[in-house]
């Protein structure tokens, strides 16, 4: 069996019951209740990821209290959060690109 045949099924235990996965030579998945959740998620790793290649490039990177990563995860998810932040992207692309919505 090659390991297309069953990828869905690797990919799913690997997810387990988190919302993201970032997938070795792939990129980042996202299996969220809603659109909105997995293009906001795709656009804080987006963030995350340049945040850390510019934090590396200056000098050693410092880990952050564990209680506060919390904070900041539950904070970011909280449903108001994603739907505002969700509008915000939605209306830079509109201003940038009005053909969308053609």
């Amino acid at each position: 069996m090659l390991i297309g045949d069953n990828e869905g099924e690797i990919i799913s235990a690997a997810l387990g019951s988190k919302r993201t996965i970032l997938l070795a030579n792939h990129g980042f998945l996202a299996a969220t209740r809603s659109l909105e959740e997995s293009a906001y998620l795709s656009m804080l790793i987006e963030r995350a990821a340049r945040s850390q290649i510019l934090a590396q490039s200056v000098g050693e990177v410092m880990r952050i209290d564990p209680e506060r990563a919390r904070e900041s995860h539950d904070f970011l998810l909280l449903p108001s959060i994603v739907k505002a932040s969700f509008a915000l992207f939605g209306r830079r692309v509109i201003k940038r690109e009005p053909e969308v919505l053609f």
